[in-house]
């Protein structure tokens, strides 16, 4: 289903009328019947107008079957990549002595379950005291593998001469990825 056709079928479940959608977003009512059989040619500022009209999540308009539920998984991925970012960030030296047999000249990719679990256990020996909200401080050691059983992380020297090091997290089963970069003390990578 496209994006013309759930604001259609939210709309007229709610007994919005086009005339009534029209008059909320100050628009004439035949320029609105164009907006919405625009649908996937919206530009997000108005798909993100037309969900407040109607009082839905902007994610119901665009992804099909959408539930709060998703959006706090999404929230939730994205805060525990990056957490952990940074957590990598912050150990980095140690992080790459403890991968050292894994360089690749300028990088470093942890994506075996063996590195997985060593970064893991690492992690977790470093951040156990730090406070980053109650799902971390449940399980840290289960929400840690849980999660990064299915990223694979990537460090690299974005700029050698600054110091400069670049973290990525890669979610495998996506392709979606975060990664920031920080300067660094000098050290090898």
């Amino acid at each position: 289903m496209d994006i013309s056709k759930r604001i259609e079928q939210i709309r007229t479940g709610l007994g919005v009328s086009q005339k009534d959608m029209a008059e909320n977003l100050n628009v004439s009512p035949p320029y609105y019947g164009r907006l919405e059989k625009r649908g996937d040619s919206l530009s997000i500022k108005q798909i993100k107008e037309i969900a407040s009209c109607l009082g839905v999540e902007f994610e119901s308009l665009i992804i099909p079957n959408f539930d709060k539920s998703q959006r706090q998984q999404m929230w939730l991925s994205e805060f525990f990549d990056i957490t952990i970012i940074h957590w990598v960030h912050d150990y980095l030296p140690e992080i790459i002595k403890l991968f050292k047999h894994s360089l690749d000249k300028d990088n470093l990719t942890i994506k075996t379950i063996e590195d997985k679990l060593t970064l893991i256990n690492f992690l977790q020996s470093k951040v156990r005291g730090e406070i980053v909200g109650n799902l971390l401080s449940i399980d840290l050691e289960k929400v840690l593998t849980q999660f990064l059983e299915t990223r694979i992380i990537i460090i690299y020297y974005f700029s050698r001469r600054e110091g400069i090091v670049w973290v990525d997290m890669i979610n495998e089963s996506d392709n979606h990825h975060r990664g920031f970069k920080k300067v660094h003390q000098s050290f090898a990578l």
